[in-house]
């Protein structure tokens, strides 16, 4: 299970990344811009089906969670789909969100880590 924090997405600049959402904009976080991604998703076979209904479903459990998570072989699925996807979306900011689709999950401390 792959974990995210549910926070403001930062751009290229440092600054977060705005988006309009019903007529207002807004700070773009992490599920909206998980969402904006699956919603680019072209459906073309059955995995992409069912990864996507997945991940729907994930996000939809989060939403009003701190945290996404998300199965491992969604994500290895959706990373996928962002690398094409995020350039379209987010500009010179695409990088960006892909690498937080990528990377930008909590990893587990590592055991037997001194200190605290």
């Amino acid at each position: 299970m792959k974990r995210f924090n549910n926070e403001i997405v930062k751009g290229y600049n440092g600054k977060p990344i705005m988006w309009n959402i019903d007529g207002k904009t807004e700070e773009l976080m992490t599920l909206n811009a998980f969402y904006l991604v699956l919603n680019g998703c072209k459906m073309l076979t059955q995995k992409d089906s069912i990864e996507g209904a997945k991940l729907a479903l994930a996000l939809d459990k989060s939403k009003d969670e701190e945290q996404i998570e998300v199965e491992e072989s969604t994500h290895d699925w959706f990373k996928l789909m962002a690398e094409k996807l995020t350039p379209s979306i987010f500009g010179v900011n695409g990088n960006v969100v892909y690498l937080l689709i990528k990377e930008g999950f909590i990893k587990d401390e590592i055991k037997g880590k001194k200190g605290g």
